[in-house]
């Protein structure tokens, strides 16, 4: 199984050899956002979705998912920087003149490819033969006057095409760059997880150790390792559960039920958490908006640390695990630090 590093060096090998066999803007910038989301860099993945998926009805949910990833990681103000950088550069290379009027095209890539090539077929479309001169004449005017109508707009499809292009070949090179220095994962990932890592050495040391001795063990290819390392995931999650909010007396929530919040059911414990931080941290809105996605968090990762202890696990499973108690922690601990934060 290769490593995650092995893995982002073979997508950006991948996504260099598209480029050099000069692939369509569509095949490259969907190679770049492999290496975006193999790299776990929210603020590429949020750009290049743009650019692979287009805008559309399904957009607003799904960067509102990123940016909450991204918020996590490196803080609100930092994180809403990157993303009006990333939003406004994505803006400027979907921008083309009609007419001498601005406007801008948002479909995906490979919409844009295929109106293209609807264009220039349409524009290079020659007229038949077996015309009589007079309507051959007539076909020829109709024929230059149309396509002097379509020149521009090819025009700017290909070069908007060609921007397109050209910012995911540069992030491709950029990440390989950041790899070649030693630097696997992106600024904002690094960040990240310093500020986890601070932040759980202060709120719950017990879990920063099982977080760094699941990291450990996971890149050991022995089956007992990798069942260690889920096991050292769950308490991780445990020993912060434990530290934010102590098992204690069942309690009701606002919608009549009443949950355990004994020692077990720590998963309970933290969505509660969560949903009494409401208006005391805007993080904590954001989660306690969709305590359904949490809760599913929480239990997929319970599930896949009790796979480690009952049947074999995958490499690759085991970072996951490893990677999702990190993105877990960083939401947790953006929470924590705002609501416990003195008002000014």
């Amino acid at each position: 199984m290769d490593s995650p590093s092995e893995r982002v060096g073979r997508a950006i090998d991948d996504a260099l050899t598209a480029t050099a066999a000069n692939a369509p803007a569509s095949v490259i910038t969907r190679a770049a956002l492999r290496v975006a989301m193999l790299r776990q860099d929210a603020v590429a993945e949020f750009w290049l979705r743009m650019e692979v998926q287009g805008v559309d009805d399904s957009t607003q949910d799904r960067n509102r998912a990123l940016l909450a990833r991204l918020t996590a990681q490196i803080g609100a103000e930092d994180a809403q920087k990157e993303w009006a950088i990333a939003a406004k550069s994505f803006e400027v290379r979907r921008r083309m003149k009609l007419d001498d009027k601005e406007t801008f095209l948002f479909p995906s890539v490979a919409s844009l490819e295929s109106s293209l090539a609807s264009l220039v077929t349409i524009h290079d479309d020659e007229i038949p033969e077996g015309m009589t001169p007079l309507d051959t004449g007539l076909a020829f005017l109709d024929r230059r006057k149309l396509r002097a109508s379509l020149t521009m707009p090819v025009s700017e499809r290909r070069s908007m095409l060609e921007r397109i292009k050209d910012a995911a070949y540069t992030y491709v090179l950029d990440a390989e760059a950041q790899i070649l220095v030693g630097e696997a994962v992106p600024d904002s990932v690094a960040r990240g997880r310093a500020f986890v890592e601070t932040e759980l050495a202060r709120v719950a040391p017990s879990a920063l150790e099982a977080l760094r001795a699941a990291e450990t063990r996971s890149v050991d290819d022995e089956q007992e390792a990798a069942s260690q390392a889920a096991t050292s995931c769950r308490r991780a999650i445990k020993a912060l559960a434990d530290a934010l909010y102590p098992p204690g007396p069942p309690v009701a929530g606002e919608d009549g039920v009443t949950r355990s919040m004994d020692d077990d059911h720590y998963r309970n414990r933290l969505t509660t958490w969560v949903h009494e931080r409401k208006g005391r941290s805007t993080h904590a809105d954001l989660l306690a908006s969709n305590l359904v996605t949490l809760g599913t968090r929480l239990k997929s990762l319970d599930d896949l640390a009790s796979k480690g202890v009952h049947a074999d696990l995958s490499r690759a499973e085991v970072e996951s695990c490893v990677s999702w108690v990190y993105m877990l922690a960083a939401d947790l601990l953006r929470v924590e630090v705002q609501s416990t934060a003195p008002v000014e």
